[in-house]
């Protein structure tokens, strides 16, 4: 139930990350993704939460990025794609080193 909770109030609509890019026309989103992240991370220290929530988002926002639709850092992208990574391919020490450098990560 605590996922679908962290999930729920955290996971922003396909369309608000839309328009937030229309406001925004030169402007990648990499800052809004990043807090986001961050917030999480705040919320909740549980490792697996924290990657459900970011392939959930990265499914969601996958195409839009590879096709240039949406602009995102490619530092931030980097570790956003490691932390959407299935925990058995990369492991628990490695998650929390890209964490590491996400929460210290400067837009």
């Amino acid at each position: 139930m605590e996922i679908f909770q962290v999930l729920h109030k955290n996971m922003p609509q396909k369309k608000k990350i839309f328009a937030l890019f229309r406001k925004q026309q030169q402007q990648d989103i990499s800052k809004f993704l990043l807090q986001m992240i961050k917030n999480v991370k705040k919320e909740t220290q549980d490792i697996r939460m924290i990657n459900t929530f970011c392939i959930q988002l990265y499914d969601m926002l996958y195409h839009d990025i590879m096709f240039g639709k949406l602009k995102v850092a490619k530092k931030l992208l980097r570790l956003f794609e490691e932390l959407a990574l299935p925990i058995s391919y990369t492991g628990k020490q490695k998650r929390s080193e890209v964490l590491k450098k996400i929460m210290k990560l400067k837009l």
